[in-house]
C-alpha cells in the first residue's frame, strides 16, 4: 500500500506525511499534557553555531524570549526513518544537520516558577534525493509566542544590524568594509547617486503614500565591467548600515542561481523588517530569463511586491543593459533611475586610482602614464599596477620591503595587459554564435591610447 502510495503521490508530500505520521504516534501520543501543533519551521535554528550563543549570557542578556523564557539546551533523539546526519564544510564548521532535535525552554531567572520548563520537537529531513532539507516543529500551543521569539533572537544572532544579510549564496552575512570615500569614480555622479537614495528614505517615502504608492524604489548601475558598480554598492551598504537600515544582498552563487523567488523572499523579509531596506541585486539580466521574465517585471512594477511602510530600495546592477529586455528598461516605474558608470574619464580620476592600487610603492614619475588609462575601467588600472608590483617582486634577490616600481615597468605591465584585450576581443569575434551583448565593441572603445 506504501509503495502505491509512492507512485502517486510527489516524493515531498510522502516524506511531510511520513514524519507528521512519527510525530503524532511517538511524540505527542507520549505527552497528552499538551495541546500541540506541528508547524513548518525556519532552519536557522538548526544552525549549533547560533544556538552555541545562547549560553553566552554576557552577549545576550537582550535576548530574553516571550513569556521570560530562554532557550536552554537541545539534544537529538533517534528517528526511525530519518538518522541524525551531520554534514559539514571542508573547513570542519557544521553545514546542516537532519534528523530530529529536543529544544528546552526554561524560565529566566527572573520568573518565579521553575516548574514551567517545556520543550519543542525539531525535526529536518530531506525532502527528495536533493541536498534540500525541510522542517517540521511541534510546539504546545500555548508556547507558540515563545517559540516564534526564539526564531526571531537567532536571526539576530546570525545576521547582526551591522551586517549585511545574504539571500542565497554560500554564506548568510558579510560586513561591507568600503566607504563612499574609497570608491573613486567621478564625484559628481556618485553623490548625484548617494542623494538619490537618501533622499528617498529621507523624504520619498512619504510622498509615495501620499500618492498612494508601495514606497518601493528602483535604480540600476549600468556599465562595462570593472566600473566600480559593486565597490559602490557596497559602499551604498556600509552607508546605509550606519543609518540603522536593513541591508540585503541577494546572490545567484548557489545550486538554485539567479532565481526569481530569492527576490521575492528578500522582499518579504524586507516588509517584515520594520525598518527601512536597502537591496542590492547584482547582474540582474541573469535572473531575466524567458522563465521568471513576467514574474520579475510585476514586482518591478510593485504588483506582487511586498510592502514595506519604512521604504525598501532596490540597488540592480548589469554589465550588459543591452540584454536587458525593453519592458524593463523603456517602461516608465519599472526602473525609476538608470545611472551609466563610465570607465575612469579623466587623467585627475586616473592618478587618484594609481596612487590608491600602488601604495606605498606610488613614486610621482607614475602620474605619465595616467593619461594613457583614461577611458580604461577602475578594474584593469588595478590590475596594471598588481601585474607591475608582482613583477617587481619576482625576483628572488629583491627585498620586499624595498621594492621600487618603475614607469618603464608599469609602462611594461599596460601594454601587456592591452594585448591580451585585444587577443580576447578577436577570439570573440571569431565565435558568430556567441552572445557577448557588445562587450568586444565597448573593448575596441577603449583599448586605444
Amino acid at each position: 500500500m506504501l509503495r502505491k502510495t509512492a507512485q502517486s503521490t510527489p516524493l515531498t508530500e510522502l516524506r511531510v506525511a511520513q514524519v507528521t505520521r512519527w510525530i503524532k504516534e511517538t511524540w505527542i501520543a507520549q505527552r497528552p499534557e499538551h495541546d500541540w501543533v506541528i508547524a513548518g519551521s525556519n532552519n536557522i535554528c538548526m544552525d549549533e553555531s547560533v544556538l552555541a550563543k545562547f549560553s553566552d549570557d554576557e552577549a545576550l542578556e537582550d535576548e530574553v524570549l516571550a513569556d521570560d523564557y530562554r532557550y536552554q539546551s537541545s539534544h537529538s533523539i533517534q528517528m526511525d526513518q530519518y538518522p541524525v546526519v551531520y554534514n559539514w564544510f571542508g573547513d570542519g564548521t557544521l553545514s546542516q544537520r537532519s534528523g530530529a532535535f529536543v529544544y528546552t525552554f526554561a524560565p529566566s531567572d527572573d520568573a518565579d516558577d521553575d516548574n514551567m520548563t517545556f520543550e519543542v520537537l525539531m525535526t529536518s529531513y530531506y525532502v527528495n534525493d536533493s541536498q534540500h532539507l525541510s522542517h517540521l516543529a511541534c510546539i504546545p500551543r500555548d508556547k507558540m509566542p515563545v517559540w516564534s521569539s526564539f526564531i526571531n533572537a537567532c536571526q539576530r544572532i546570525r545576521n547582526p544590524k551591522k551586517s549585511v544579510n545574504v539571500v542565497g549564496g554560500n554564506q548568510t552575512n558579510y560586513d561591507p568594509r568600503v566607504k563612499l570615500d574609497d570608491v573613486i569614480m567621478d564625484e559628481e555622479l556618485k553623490q548625484t547617486i548617494l542623494g538619490d537614495v537618501d533622499r528617498f528614505f529621507r523624504r520619498g517615502v512619504g510622498i509615495y503614500k501620499k500618492m498612494n504608492l508601495n514606497p518601493f524604489r528602483k535604480i540600476l548601475l549600468a556599465g562595462v565591467p570593472g566600473t566600480g558598480k559593486t565597490m559602490l554598492c557596497n559602499a551604498l551598504a556600509h552607508w546605509a548600515i550606519e543609518q540603522d537600515y536593513k541591508v540585503f544582498y541577494i546572490s545567484g552563487a548557489d545550486a538554485r542561481g539567479a532565481n526569481f523567488f530569492k527576490i521575492q523572499q528578500t522582499l518579504a523579509m524586507s516588509a517584515n523588517a520594520n525598518r527601512p531596506c536597502l537591496i542590492m541585486l547584482e547582474e540582474i539580466d541573469a535572473f531575466l530569463n524567458d522563465k521568471q521574465k513576467s514574474m520579475i517585471l510585476n514586482v518591478l512594477d510593485g504588483v506582487e511586491s511586498f510592502e514595506n511602510e519604512y521604504g525598501t530600495l532596490l540597488i540592480a546592477t548589469t554589465n550588459y543593459p543591452e540584454a536587458i529586455d525593453d519592458r524593463v528598461l523603456k517602461r516608465p516605474g519599472r526602473l525609476d533611475r538608470i545611472y551609466i558608470v563610465p570607465p575612469a574619464q579623466d587623467k585627475a580620476i586616473v592618478e587618484q586610482m594609481l596612487e590608491c592600487y600602488m601604495g606605498e610603492m606610488w613614486q610621482d614619475e607614475h602620474r605619465k602614464i595616467a593619461k594613457r588609462l583614461v577611458g580604461y575601467p577602475g578594474a584593469f588600472i588595478r590590475e596594471v599596477c598588481v601585474f607591475a608590483m608582482t613583477q617587481a617582486v619576482d625576483d628572488d634577490s629583491v627585498d620586499e620591503d624595498n621594492v621600487h616600481v618603475s614607469l618603464a615597468l608599469l609602462e611594461e605591465s599596460f601594454e601587456c595587459l592591452k594585448t591580451q584585450i585585444k587577443a580576447r576581443d578577436a577570439l570573440i569575434s571569431q565565435n558568430p554564435n556567441g552572445r557577448d551583448f557588445g562587450f568586444a565593441a565597448r573593448a575596441n572603445d577603449i583599448s586605444g591610447d
